[in-house]
């Protein structure tokens, strides 16, 4: 049986929550709840490897996708340390919403 969140663990935990659905960057959420960003990174990192670590417990995380192009002809380009791959035509948000969680996951 995992252990209960601790009050400061179930705050960050909320916190995490808030800045997946907030409508902005997680450098804005931030400013906004005045936090400091590396902190939000610290404990989803802490949550994300005590999930891996637990028995299935599920932990927030939260990827977000900006497009910063509003042609429909737009193309896209994802890096991830020295691999690029790059579309040319956007792909289904959903798919990509997935690739980039699993990245991360990984």
């Amino acid at each position: 049986m995992p252990k209960p969140l601790t009050t400061k663990q179930q705050r960050w935990t909320e916190h995490l929550q808030q800045a997946q659905s907030f409508n902005g960057t997680i450098a804005e959420y931030a400013k906004a709840e005045g936090l400091s960003v590396q902190s939000l990174y610290r404990w989803r990192h802490y949550f994300n490897q005590s999930k891996a670590s637990s028995d299935g417990e599920a932990s927030p995380s939260f990827t977000r996708v900006v497009s910063r192009v509003a042609n429909h002809n737009a193309s896209l380009t994802l890096v991830h340390g020295q691999t690029q791959l790059r579309f040319s035509a956007l792909p289904e948000p959903q798919w990509l919403a997935q690739l980039i969680t699993a990245t991360l996951q990984s």
